[in-house]
């Protein structure tokens, strides 16, 4: 559910089998219960109230880490326990503090009245002001009808490389074959992007976590370097969260600090900030470029960002200073004349 707080509970006991049941029966959607974390080793790895027990508290971490990389935030931690009465090994100030590290709310639910429940920081959300859609001309909904079509037929043709990557990922990755990521699209509206799997598992069988170079096989590097680990984003196009050509989605932790120019039109499996740095590019370059596109688009850009992006999948990321630049001072300067009007 959009805006919904996302909790992780401490403690497979029956306080935390309570406040689930009242979240589920009662919530309506606005407190979404993900998992548990427990210290005891033998419970880790099952199921409590329908949710998984993922680990120990001192992997909070590493836990909310692996949901952020799924476009998940976790924004709060429910402790099953009072105060007085946590495991003898845990003290509420330590809890607490690795909370604050990992930009969690932590919160007791004995103390808690109702569902009074934390919310996510407002940097980490898109901004409320964010447009909900662009004046839509003749070339936008040109290029939307574009987009099935072109997206329709190479689903078509592509079905076989799709079977064979699918099965080689199953074999040398495992399952499940397709990655999924909660990004930011068009207006601010979040939605699911789905990519080929290219990380094998966080953790090994003991539940320690692997580091992610490790993870990281030679058919996931082939992958992501040829851009095939995008061919899922086709399913996107047809549902209409995404472009072929526009702004590259992004995480919400990654948005710029201004996004709203960047959210009026459909992101894209591709665009001018990955032709001109990629990966090598900070974020408020990124939000340059990107901004740069949505003031400039037309078919002739399209087309040239589409056969860029061949020459790129080729030889890699490559970045243009000029370019780069010419963009981060026209955003300036933007910037001057909005604040000279106001």
């Amino acid at each position: 559910t959009q805006g919904a707080t996302n909790v992780l509970v401490y403690g497979a006991n029956r306080l935390s089998w309570f406040y689930i049941r009242m979240v589920d029966s009662l919530g309506n959607g606005s407190v979404k219960v993900l998992a548990l974390i427990d210290d005891a080793p033998a419970l880790q790895g099952r199921a409590f109230c329908g949710r998984p027990v993922l680990g120990g508290l001192a992997r909070l971490d590493l836990i909310v880490e692996e949901y952020r990389t799924h476009g998940v935030q976790i924004d709060q931690l429910m402790i099953g326990y009072e105060r007085a009465h946590l495991p003898s090994e845990r003290s509420w100030s330590e809890i607490t503090d690795l909370c604050a590290q990992c930009g969690v709310v932590c919160a007791s639910f004995p103390e808690q009245v109702g569902l009074n429940v934390g919310r996510m920081p407002d940097q980490l959300k898109v901004p409320a002001n964010a447009p909900q859609t662009r004046a839509i001309d003749l070339y936008w909904r040109m290029k939307r009808i574009a987009d099935l079509c072109v997206a329709g037929l190479l689903i078509a043709l592509l079905a076989p490389v799709v079977a064979c990557v699918a099965v080689l990922i199953a074999i040398d990755i495992g399952a499940p074959v397709i990655f999924w990521q909660r990004r930011i699209g068009q207006g601010g509206a979040p939605f699911h992007i789905y990519k080929f799997r290219t990380l094998r598992a966080p953790f090994d069988r003991n539940g320690s976590p692997i580091p992610e170079e490790r993870r990281l096989s030679r058919l996931g590097a082939f992958l992501r370097r040829t851009r095939l680990d995008e061919i899922p984003q086709l399913w996107n196009i047809i549902r209409g969260d995404m472009t072929f050509v526009g702004p590259r989605p992004l995480l919400p932790a990654d948005q710029p600090r201004d996004s709203r120019r960047r959210l009026e039109v459909p992101p894209g499996i591709t665009g001018w900030a990955q032709i001109h740095g990629g990966k090598m590019i900070e974020r408020e370059e990124k939000a340059a470029l990107d901004e740069w596109y949505v003031d400039n688009a037309s078919l002739w850009l399209d087309m040239r960002i589409a056969l860029s992006t061949f020459v790129i999948m080729c030889l890699g990321d490559r970045r243009n200073e000029q370019v780069v630049n010419d963009a981060l001072r026209e955003t300036a300067q933007g910037v001057v004349s909005l604040a000279k009007a106001d």
